[in-house]
């Protein structure tokens, strides 16, 4: 509602069957979507489909099936990723991986022992690792904004892009 009261088009659509032309985009954003199907070969197929040659998908997915918890199950999760199984997916559906990264050590920590911390602790501690995705794109977004000739969108992100052929 809000993109659309400031002009923004907005469609809402099966991410495994995009209403949208073959390579008519140069940027896909798909910040935790992948980890809720079934089938997320299809929406990285679909991704890849949409992007122009040399386009470039910011994606971001939970990682590491060992920090599975009740959160992951009550926001309809189906996986987490390791490292090779994101690149192999994005790989199989023709997204070359430009970069790809981790972070959040402390989240990480909390998941692995939450015996250790109240709802509270967990819930400030969650609230701050959202806080930090936010403050690590800004970051990459005013530093590739300081590269001569360079758009602020054209590559890496602190989570991962790839890019299509």
């Amino acid at each position: 509602q809000v993109a659309h009261e400031r002009g923004i088009p907005v469609i809402r659509a099966d991410a495994r069957c995009l209403p949208l032309a073959d390579q008519s985009h140069g940027l896909v954003v798909a910040y935790d979507i992948l980890e809720h199907l079934t089938d997320d070969g299809l929406a990285a197929a679909e991704i890849f489909r949409i992007l122009r040659p040399g386009g470039v998908a910011l994606i971001a997915v939970p990682c590491d099936m060992k920090l599975w918890s009740a959160h992951d199950v009550a926001v309809d999760h189906v996986r987490r990723y390791d490292r090779d199984e994101l690149v192999r997916l994005l790989q199989s559906a023709g997204l070359e991986i430009e970069d790809i990264r981790s972070w959040c050590p402390e989240y990480a920590a909390l998941a692995l022992s939450p015996a250790e911390h109240s709802e509270v602790e967990a819930e400030i501690k969650y609230a701050g690792y959202v806080a930090r995705q936010a403050y690590e794109v800004e970051r990459l977004r005013r530093t590739l904004a300081r590269t001569p000739g360079r758009s602020p969108w054209t590559t890496r992100a602190a989570c991962g892009s790839a890019r299509a052929g």
